[in-house]
């Protein structure tokens, strides 16, 4: 199916790959991000015999959000004070995080653990005690190589807000694009809930309003589909519903 060429996505910020994470979603939602970085053997930092890489984890400069994101990370309340002192990052073995325990408990993409500059989006909730507490948005990520006129459907996600209107980042396009890569959204049943299809031709930050009304728990996915004209391209994202 041809989407049809009507209105384009409204972009709030432009982002390149190596670009610090906006505050957009901070603004909205309190949503902050979790930025963890591959680190090869033979670099600085520590690791096990063995191991093909380590990982980074980059520490929040509040002491509040980053206990609770290496609690999120499964470290506890993570190393000392005294360890922490002066401290940017905390750096641990290959098998330090326990990826299957964030993809089971929390929805993530597994393909994620496999870039080299991960971030994780977390929004703080709190619980009875007034305890801040992660949990991750409901947010897709996706890597897709789409032939020209390709259409693919990308994760389900479960609306955690009532907010009328999706986010899509857009991190990189690997291929000479010279036309359109069309998007729609749809519930899981395969209603649209936007009428016309938006479209993106570049890499950035990108909304899209809800034009049928959306709640939170629905269950919604996003189609992608690469304009006939564009060769084949390679497109890394992510998207909040």
């Amino acid at each position: 199916m041809k989407f049809k060429k009507v209105a384009a996505l409204t972009l709030v910020l432009s982002l390149t790959v190596s670009s610090a994470i906006t505050n957009v979603f901070a603004e909205q939602n309190n949503t902050h991000y979790i930025k963890i970085e591959r680190v090869t053997p033979g670099g600085k930092g520590f690791f096990k015999e063995g191991d093909l890489y380590s990982w980074r984890i980059h520490l929040n400069p509040d002491p509040e959000i980053m206990r609770s994101d290496l609690r999120f990370l499964g470290f506890g309340n993570g190393p000392s004070d005294e360890m922490l002192d002066g401290a940017t990052s905390i750096i641990g073995p290959q098998d330090g995080i326990d990826i299957d325990r964030l993809v089971n408990e929390f929805d993530i993409d597994r393909e994620i653990f496999e870039q080299d500059v991960i971030s994780i989006p977390v929004t703080e909730l709190v619980d009875s005690e007034d305890n801040a507490i992660p949990a991750t948005k409901t947010t897709g990520y996706f890597t897709y190589t789409l032939q020209p006129n390709e259409l693919v459907s990308t994760s389900t996600q479960t609306k955690d807000d009532n907010e009328q209107r999706a986010y899509l980042t857009i991190n990189s396009i690997t291929g000479n694009i010279v036309d359109r890569v069309w998007v729609r959204i749809k519930t899981s049943s395969g209603s649209n809930v936007t009428e016309e299809s938006g479209y993106f031709t570049n890499p950035g930050r990108y909304y899209v309003d809800y034009e049928v009304n959306v709640s939170t728990g629905d269950r919604l996915y996003m189609n992608l589909q690469n304009d006939e004209h564009n060769p084949t391209l390679t497109i890394d994202g992510q998207w909040t519903p």
